[in-house]
């Protein structure tokens, strides 16, 4: 051992016992260790000491600090930071910087390329996109990573872990001018951003899209697009010349690529894509198997853009977004029309990119734009269709009216865009759009109130839901629509487990599905009302049953989609839920649980490692500790404990909910600590976890892990007893309930979990979802 490592081993005695050294860097050396406290490898990264002079060290740890928050399933987590006092060979006393990261059992990008050369296109794409992902969650933290390289992108089990996340931003943060005095480069000048080569102050995301191409370059190709002696020569071709196309140096890039890198390249930041997640999404039709991209080719795909407001009272906001959901919602009735949905499109309400730009992130045909102004009863809608290729206008049109003509207005729009697509018409397509569930203007206009309200999603907008829609029933009675939100915001109140009157909320729901069907017996909106009632009352057969009879009558609610992939996933039908949950994701990318299908097909499949790297691939908007939870609880799954307790501790920060207390309790139960593992169970949480089949059975793998036999088996029970099905799961797919299948608490149990399963298997799935798995 040498000296070096002697002296950090003394100085970390009492939290790490340091092996030896891994490696050494420009910046930093690199040991293996033990973390003493939780009984796992860890690579303690150690700057060099001329560098440690250099930076104030206040600083870099509260960096440090601020990337360690980063809780991202491709992003390698920081455990620990601080600094040491080390005697140097002249007896004096240096102080180093270090932090702590996961030791992963893996290569990184560059041994790989090192060793095989140029990757397949497929993996490269995927590995990047992997990257993009985390990097898309970052920025949205206000945080870029400044320093991407092949050395800093980890293959672990086959997916991308991005290291040093802000390293680069921590050492920048005393000025440029310091650290360049000793020869230190913030960032890898090979992979730097033009702007940040020249050492531009503000930076955005773009920056990094710059260095993540370079890498897809170099992954793809074996160089990177631009390469010299020095910093110097780097810097001059890069201002001087366009990168080489890079089908030109792999000739089996596809197209799609070399034009997504191309932009993603651009010398100006503003021509580059403007997220990570653009970069991806230009990138995802690699990625398409090839059955899917022919039939792609010939689909009319439109991206409705949220109406801009126009009236003198911003608070009307409401119904230009109505208005766009109005018209998605009736094209979405076109069967040769793939119209992206609602969740996806109000990501653009405040847009400042183009139409073209937008299209191109959404991969459509065309886009629809348009502006509304709304004054008192008065209305003025203009709207506009444009080809994605060229911009170009192929029908636009101004509407002036009352109110009273919105109806027309909104038929008028419609008819127009089909007509400009040349589409045609079937019979039955032509009375669906001539159908006008809500005839009153003015309870419509409570409709539009109500329904942006619900979208809030919280306490106070389904309060206000409420309210209007009672205001819209008064003035409209007996009207299916106004029934149907009613219903829906009875059930979203009871969902949230904060209501007390949560069973009374839930009764007012069936009240509401019932007088639906005396209206309309054959209307789905009381299938969709039972099916989501049934779900929070444990009877998932019912579920099952009536989510699938709305998932056949509302083929264009994604809503409905959503929730019935979930529940096939849960009656054991993991590729339909997979097909369903794709489907989904094509017209709603962002949607918040559209991938939920997938992601749960896999995890309940046994492909945990799968499941995992699905997650990459999540909105922004998904909960952090939801987030988290999965990630342990795949990882709990494989029985891989140590990254399973690396995803749970990252919710100890985070906001409470019941994931994160999930996560806690199974933190804690990973450890051993029964006391501390029960503590985290606060009782309020508790009883809202307890009433839910699938918290439920995440609470008794706990127990399960801990030994405590007789309080996994309670809540095993409990989740069964709400119509849990996932006999196969429990037995078969996952590590924490091995030790325990033949103990004899638990095979009764099984034996209920396992006749759920067999009632699910026979009541079968919608046969619209069983031809999107077949």
């Amino acid at each position: 051992m040498t000296e070096s490592t002697e002296r950090l081993k003394a100085a970390l005695a009492d939290r790490y016992r340091v092996e030896r050294e891994l490696g050494q860097g420009g910046m930093a050396t690199v040991y293996l260790a033990q973390d003493l406290k939780h009984h796992r490898p860890v690579a303690i990264k150690v700057m060099r000491p001329e560098v440690t002079a250099e930076l104030a060290a206040d600083r870099f740890l509260l960096e440090i600090r601020t990337t360690a928050n980063l809780q991202h399933p491709h992003i390698l987590p920081l455990f620990d930071s601080g600094t040491i006092a080390v005697e140097s060979s002249d007896l004096r006393l240096t102080t180093q910087l270090y932090y702590v990261m996961p030791f992963i059992e893996g290569e990184s990008l560059r041994d790989r390329l090192d060793r095989d050369g140029p990757l397949p296109v497929d993996d490269a794409v995927r590995l990047v996109c992997e990257v993009a992902g985390a990097l898309d969650y970052a920025h949205q933290q206000g945080i870029l990573h400044r320093d991407l390289k092949p050395e800093n992108i980890l293959i672990s089990r086959g997916h991308a872990l991005l290291a040093d996340f802000g390293i680069a931003r921590a050492t920048g943060s005393t000025g440029r001018e310091r650290l360049t005095q000793t020869g230190l480069a913030i960032g890898t000048p090979t992979y730097m951003s033009p702007e940040q080569a020249t050492g531009e102050a503000e930076l955005t995301p773009a920056s990094d899209v710059y260095g993540l191409a370079t890498i897809l370059y170099e992954l793809l190709t074996g160089d990177p697009p631009f390469t010299g002696a020095t910093f110097e020569a780097i810097l001059v071709k890069r201002f001087t010349q366009e990168a080489p196309r890079l089908r030109a140096r792999r000739a089996d890039a596809p197209m799609s690529c070399d034009t997504a890198v191309g932009r993603a390249l651009a010398r100006d930041p503003a021509a580059r894509f403007a997220s990570a997640s653009e970069f991806a999404a230009a990138l995802a039709p690699v990625a398409v198997p090839p059955g899917d991209a022919a039939r792609n080719q010939h689909v009319t795909s439109l991206a409705v853009l949220p109406f801009e407001n126009l009236s003198p009272d911003a608070e009307n906001g409401y119904f230009s977004d109505g208005l766009t959901e109005e018209v998605i919602t009736t094209l979405s009735k076109v069967g040769t029309l793939r119209v992206i949905s609602r969740s996806t499109m109000m990501q653009f309400r405040d847009r400042t990119r183009s139409a073209g730009d937008v299209a191109r992130t959404l991969g459509v045909t065309h886009v629809l734009e348009g502006s509304v102004r709304k004054a008192g009863d008065r209305l003025r809608i203009s709207a506009s269709l444009l080809a994605a290729g060229s911009d170009a206008s192929l029908w636009a049109e101004r509407f002036d009216g009352l109110l009273a003509d919105v109806f027309d207005i909104q038929d008028r729009v419609a008819a127009a865009v089909v007509s400009a697509l040349e589409i045609v018409l079937t019979p039955e397509e032509l009375r669906k759009l001539a159908e006008h569930p809500l005839e009153n203007a003015e309870a419509y206009d409570h409709y539009l109130r109500a329904r942006q309200a619900l979208n809030d999603f919280s306490m106070s907008g389904t309060e206000r839901a409420f309210g209007y829609l009672n205001e819209a029933l008064a003035l409209a009675p007996d009207n299916v629509v106004l029934l149907r939100g009613l219903g829906i915001a009875c059930y979203a109140a009871a969902n949230t487990g904060e209501r007390p009157d949560r069973q009374e909320l839930l009764a007012r729901a069936l009240d509401y599905a019932e007088a639906i069907e005396r209206l309309q017996p054959s209307s789905p909106y009381s299938a969709e009302i039972r099916g989501l009632v049934a779900l929070l009352q444990g009877n998932q057969e019912e579920s099952l049953r009536q989510l699938g009879r709305a998932f056949e009558l509302l083929p264009a609610d994604v809503d409905v989609a959503v929730w019935y992939s979930l529940i096939v996933a849960y009656a054991g039908h993991f590729a339909v839920a997979a097909a369903i949950s794709r489907a989904i994701l094509r017209v709603a990318p962002d949607h918040s649980l559209g991938w939920g299908g997938e992601f749960f097909g896999l995890l309940l499949a046994g492909k945990h490692l799968e499941a995992v790297g699905r997650l990459s691939r999540i909105p922004a908007t998904v909960p952090a500790t939801f987030a988290v939870l999965l990630t342990g609880l795949a990882y709990v799954a494989e029985g891989d404990h140590a990254r399973a307790l690396d995803s749970l501790d990252r919710a100890a920060p985070l906001e409470p909910d019941a994931f994160k207390v999930i996560s806690c309790f199974l933190a804690q139960a990973l450890r051993g600590e029964p006391a501390a593992a029960r503590a985290e169970l606060v009782p309020e949480v508790a009883a809202g976890i307890w009433m839910d089949f699938q918290y439920a059975e995440w609470v008794a793998q706990g127990f399960a892990l801990l030994g405590e036999v007789d309080e996994a088996a309670r809540w095993l029970e409990q989740s069964v007893e709400l119509g849990c099905g996932i006999h196969e799961t429990i037995t078969r797919h996952n590590a924490a309930w091995r030790p325990w299948l033949e103990h004899p608490k638990f095979v009764p149990i099984l034996a209920s979990l396992k006749q759920n399963a067999e009632r699910y298997a026979q009541l079968g799935v919608a046969p619209r979802a069983l031809a999107m798995g077949t």
